[in-house]
């Protein structure tokens, strides 16, 4: 029996070992399209899958893009069929420098949406830009972040635009998780790492924060399973196809598979946590405080705040509409692209990459349309 065991679980390594050799020599990009891991740097699976040095550690926000970043190539998506330059400017925002001009500024706030995870000219911030011949664009949009941190950011900002005519901040719905767990996020050896876990005990939220000796010690001190991770994660096929399918049924972090703690309930993941929301909304309390903050400031500087919200790829959490009426409640302008996708008969999935849930080209491309609307429709061009 034990003869016939061995020999059975033999032959699954050889045909794993073929099988990883096949796709590494003849398919490799099929695999790269589903995983960040696959044939790339081995402390990815620690990070959030950006370029070593591409951000900064900040006092107030944990961490910011890095100002001045010379053109370094990535590829976020992978699916992307090229690698792509991504840089940054003198503020700190992945756009050009911004010249002295006498156009009025519309500064874009958002999340990674925002950003991009597409070249910089395929960007929804660029097509604006180019159409909008009124208008300058600066797209100072940040991955990972929420309202609290692009709040900051913007008030660092806001001395340097002389002719700010309005404000675009994109919500996405993962937001609320940035700004609950904010600052959550820190640069360790050049790259940004989250330094936020959570627990529940007795439907209690316990946060935990790790010292910046205990996130070295995982680069440093890498426990032999997490070696063997980033092996697997970086050569073999097998084990990035059966994570993808993992991710398909339970969405967390690939160093999170191992975590051990004595909280009933515990994720590294700051993003899980909006399954733990059950029947109550008292994670919106900070979050809508922040928001009223900007509105507050909009009004006092004379320019214009508009909000947009942008959809999942999938379904739509119930927060999204207290967001919603809450902004509406104030006279404060808030659109949503579901309506324009919906008005425009769009089949939303199309938008959105195959195994990714950012804008593809077509979703910038429509995306870009729909705040052309806005503008044309909210926006009066006056200096």
């Amino acid at each position: 029996m034990i003869k016939k065991l061995s020999l059975f679980f033999f032959q699954i390594l050889i045909t794993i070992i073929i099988l990883d050799v096949i796709f590494l020599l003849f398919l490799p990009n099929k695999i790269k399209n589903i995983s960040i891991f696959y044939l790339a740097d081995e402390n990815k699976y620690l990070t959030k899958g950006f370029p070593k040095n591409y951000f900064e550690n900040n006092k107030e926000r944990g961490f910011d893009i890095k100002r001045s970043v010379i053109p370094t190539k990535t590829q976020l998506p992978n699916e992307i069929q090229k690698p792509y330059d991504i840089f940054s400017n003198s503020i700190g925002c992945f756009d050009n420098e911004n010249k002295a001009n006498e156009n009025a500024i519309i500064y874009l706030a958002g999340d990674s949406f925002t950003w991009g995870f597409s070249p910089h000219e395929k960007r929804f911030s660029n097509i604006l830009d180019d159409e909008l011949k009124n208008y300058k664009i600066y797209n100072c949009g940040v991955p990972h972040t929420g309202q609290f941190h692009q709040y900051s950011k913007f008030l660092g900002i806001f001395k340097n635009l002389e002719n700010l005519s309005a404000v675009i901040v994109n919500i996405y719905e993962n937001d609320i998780e940035n700004d609950f767990f904010f600052p959550h996020s820190k640069v360790i050896n050049g790259y940004l790492v989250d330094d936020k876990s959570w627990c529940l005990r007795n439907n209690k939220i316990n946060i935990l924060t790790k010292s910046k000796k205990e996130l070295q010690n995982n680069f440093k001190s890498i426990s032999v399973s997490n070696k063997i991770i980033s092996k697997l994660a970086k050569y073999s096929a097998s084990a990035n196809i059966l994570y993808f399918f993992y991710k398909k049924i339970k969405v967390t972090y690939f160093s999170n598979l191992f975590n051990k703690t004595t909280c009933p309930k515990y994720s590294n993941n700051i993003y899980e946590y909006s399954k733990e929301y059950k029947n109550n909304n008292f994670h919106l309390d900070g979050y809508i405080k922040n928001l009223q903050n900007w509105i507050d400031h909009s009004k006092n500087n004379n320019y214009e705040l508009i909000f947009s919200l942008i959809p999942n790829k999938y379904s739509e959490r119930k927060e999204i509409e207290i967001i919603f009426n809450y902004i509406k409640n104030q006279n404060v302008k808030i659109f949503r692209f579901k309506d324009y996708i919906f008005k425009n008969k769009i089949e939303k999935n199309k938008l959105y990459w195959k195994n990714d849930v950012h804008f593809n080209f077509k979703g910038h491309n429509e995306f870009a349309n729909y705040l052309k609307e806005i503008v044309n429709t909210n926006l009066n061009y006056s200096l």
